[in-house]
């Protein structure tokens, strides 16, 4: 799998845990769209967070969520942490 594949391939689980939590579909999500303008609540990082555990092995801490406010923004840095 090549680098722009593993980006696009853990963009697009990401968008669906996003919207999962947001109860939103999917496809209307902006991955450039701060998620604070979604109205995410600190449940909502809560639950991202073990979503994102669960799905990536990877443990982020809430402040690595509000740090990396867009899809695209916590997308490469799953990345970079070997997220596939």
């Amino acid at each position: 799998m090549t680098d722009k594949t593993a980006d696009i391939t853990v963009a697009g689980r990401l968008t669906s845990l996003v919207a999962e939590q947001l109860e939103i579909a999917p496809e209307s999500l902006d991955r450039g769209r701060s998620l604070g303008e979604y109205g995410i609540t600190s449940v909502i990082v809560a639950g991202l967070a073990g979503d994102i555990e669960e799905e990536f092995g990877i443990a982020v801490d809430l402040d690595v969520i509000r740090d990396h406010p867009t899809i695209n923004a916590m997308s490469q840095l799953l990345c970079d942490q070997g997220a596939m």
